[in-house]
């Protein structure tokens, strides 16, 4: 199983960290809501090759938890 990025959303900053394999990036934002910083951390993470959307698990998903 291929590992899976950890997004943490901070509802006081309103910005969401990324962790994956040793790599942390931060998503300035601000985001609006826990779902649209998902949205954009899923995206970043689809970028990266991170994640894989096109999976039927995750395919529209806009939340990992």
């Amino acid at each position: 199983m291929q590992p899976r990025p950890q997004i943490l959303f901070d509802v006081v900053t309103k910005t969401v960290a990324i962790l994956f394999e040793g790599n942390v990036i931060t998503l300035m934002g601000p985001y609006s809501s826990r779902t649209s910083a998902m949205t954009a951390a899923m995206d970043e993470c689809a970028k990266r090759g991170w994640l894989d959307v096109s999976h039927p698990a995750l395919a529209g998903q806009t939340r990992l938890d």
